[in-house]
């Protein structure tokens, strides 16, 4: 019962937690100087761009594949990445996770990114 008590008013003080509201932070972009083109619209500023998660799958990549899912991230207007190196459930490949050649190929990343 304490436990479900404890749950209930954590639950409320971050339902009271004040955010700025989604008016409030529309109001902040849309300002007098603000300017809007159909230029700016078919190509947004590279902070208006997607990020995604980019999964490494426990050691299973190459440089070359890398350099090719990057190429592809920026041909179709993808902004960004996060690197996840997933192990759960999938075989060791060549690459063990923080070991040389897995931080050889993150640098190759970081350069070609």
């Amino acid at each position: 019962m304490k436990q479900i008590t404890f749950l209930l008013v954590l639950l409320v003080f971050l339902g009271c937690k004040q955010t700025p509201s989604v008016d409030a932070y529309v109001k902040n972009l849309i300002t007098a100087d603000a300017e809007w083109s159909e230029e700016g619209f078919k190509t947004p500023p590279h902070s208006a761009k997607s990020l995604v998660w980019y999964n490494w799958m426990n050691g299973h990549f190459s440089k070359e594949v890398i350099t090719k899912d990057l190429e592809a991230m920026a041909a179709m207007g993808i902004g960004g990445f996060r690197v996840f190196n997933a192990a759960e459930g999938t075989p060791p490949g060549s690459a063990i996770f923080f070991g040389d050649e897995w931080w050889d190929t993150f640098i190759h990343t970081k350069k070609e990114a």
